[in-house]
């Protein structure tokens, strides 16, 4: 959130909140679950790090939270002006969505503080296309970290398979992002893209990640494979992508069943 009141003199568009000494709206505490694993922490609290990282933005903290939520974190957090610290553990809940299926969840047991906008007609500037241009080059490298590691999960079982969406999940999804907004809209189709992008990277036979893995051989080895082999590995990607194609379809089709009984 960006609040904005009268004040004497300029400040630089590069300069943030902190430059001025104050703390981001969204790096404070909203709420505190009195039995949760936060429950040290209270109402107003303004966190400053997570293991020793200072971070200036609630968005970059969650991220650094929700970063292997099997391991205890510490905190630092100022209140009063006094500084403080802890460590937290997480609580591991299984729950059921009826588009997802079951899935973990990571209860930490307090809350930051919301996000406010205002009017639309209040906030425009001059500077609306330099903003929009920072929080690209800060969400997209962001966006593209979790897709990988979205997709490595699953190769490794850290990500179940049951996460895995076909076209049939893609158009509901498509459809509730309309319905909240094109902004919703075109970021999700942003995220498919990336998704797409960067599993087409994968090292499988018949996928450009193939490909790329095929011409680094060539060039180590100094001399094409052999169209025998070429044939059997490409062979095998398309085996293996139908076994994706079938399975992600599988997994639309419970869902569907479920959003339907739900």
């Amino acid at each position: 959130p960006i609040l904005k009141r009268k004040v004497q003199g300029t400040v630089d568009y590069v300069a943030d909140g902190n430059s001025l000494g104050l703390f981001h709206a969204s790096l404070c505490v909203s709420s505190v679950d009195p039995d949760g694993p936060a429950r040290f922490l209270k109402r107003g609290d303004c966190l400053l790090s997570v293991d020793g990282q200072a971070y200036s933005l609630g968005t970059f903290l969650r991220s650094k939270l929700n970063d292997d939520p099997k391991r205890p974190k510490k905190i630092t957090w100022l209140r009063n002006g006094i500084q403080m610290d802890n460590r937290i553990q997480f609580k591991k809940e299984i729950q059921l969505h009826p588009l997802a299926g079951d899935f973990p969840v990571w209860i930490q047991g307090f809350t930051l503080a919301r996000q406010t906008m205002i009017p639309a007609q209040l906030t425009e500037s001059q500077d609306r296309w330099t903003h929009g241009w920072f929080r690209a080059k800060t969400d997209v490298p962001r966006e593209i970290e979790v897709t990988a590691r979205s997709i490595s999960g699953m190769f490794t079982g850290q990500v179940s398979p049951t996460q895995l969406g076909g076209p049939l999940t893609i158009f509901h999804l498509a459809g509730s992002a309309a319905e909240a907004g094109f902004d919703r809209f075109l970021r999700l189709m942003v995220l498919l893209s990336l998704s797409i992008g960067l599993f087409n990277l994968v090292p499988v036979p018949a996928l450009d990640g193939g490909q790329i893995l095929i011409a680094s051989i060539e060039m180590v080895t100094r001399k094409p494979l052999p169209e025998k082999a070429q044939l059997v590995l490409h062979q095998i990607g398309v085996f293996l992508i139908l076994a994706l194609i079938i399975f992600a379809l599988s997994n639309d089709a419970i869902r569907t069943w479920r959003l339907s009984n739900s």
